[in-house]
């Protein structure tokens, strides 16, 4: 599993509140590299969502789960 994979896997552990502090940090450190204004209104949009409730988070372990399910595991 390479490094990145890894710090995703942990990523997705992380509580709601640190994976957006976490998202935060990593889009600041790209600013310059510009995501594209597509990207930046997903993400605010995706943002808003979770602040305000009409969508929930849902735990990266569920989320493999689903996948594994669906696609079948490797």
């Amino acid at each position: 599993m390479s490094a990145a994979e890894q710090l995703i896997e942990a990523a997705l552990k992380l509580n709601h509140e640190d994976r957006a502090k976490l998202v935060e940090a990593v889009a600041a450190s790209l600013e310059g590299e510009g995501l594209g204004e597509e990207w930046e209104q997903t993400i605010a949009r995706r943002i808003a969502e979770l602040e305000d409730g009409s969508v929930l988070p849902v735990a990266g372990e569920e989320v493999f789960r689903k996948l594994g399910q669906r696609f079948g595991d490797k």
